[in-house]
């Protein structure tokens, strides 16, 4: 994500597939391995940064509200993150498949390009199961 002096005019549907994604690591967390850490604390940060501005700065909440604290402001960004947090786990149980081939693939190796895992993320395809 971009600093704020970089960034551009985004929708509510672009940030919301942004807070969608930034989700990722926990949902996958409580579906691989039974369990939550810190290691998306940092994602999670950004996601509820996103979602307070989303709510308190930039109307793009239910209702307009001026001041972060405020309970209803409050609800409703923690509404919003446990919606991206479902949202984020219904994908992964979605693409299970290719999580697992993922999962082992980054067991072998640390990291992967961004092709690999659209690779890994389709049906078993030759090129996917050579990345394994």
């Amino acid at each position: 994500l971009l600093p704020k002096e970089d960034a551009h005019i985004q929708s509510k549907e672009l940030l919301v597939e942004q807070l969608c994604m930034l989700m990722g690591g926990r949902a996958a967390e409580s579906l691989c391995f039974d369990t939550i850490t810190n290691g998306a604390a940092g994602d999670m940060s950004v996601a509820r940064d996103i979602t307070t501005a989303m709510v308190c700065e930039w109307g793009m909440g239910t209702e307009m509200y001026y001041e972060p604290k405020q309970p209803a402001a409050e609800a409703e960004i923690n509404r919003i993150l446990k919606e991206m947090l479902a949202k984020a786990v219904g994908l992964l149980k979605q693409r299970s498949g290719g999580v697992e081939r993922i999962e082992r693939a980054l067991l072998e190796r640390e990291t992967l390009t961004g092709e690999e895992v659209r690779l890994l993320l389709e049906p078993q395809t030759p090129l996917a199961l050579a990345i394994i």
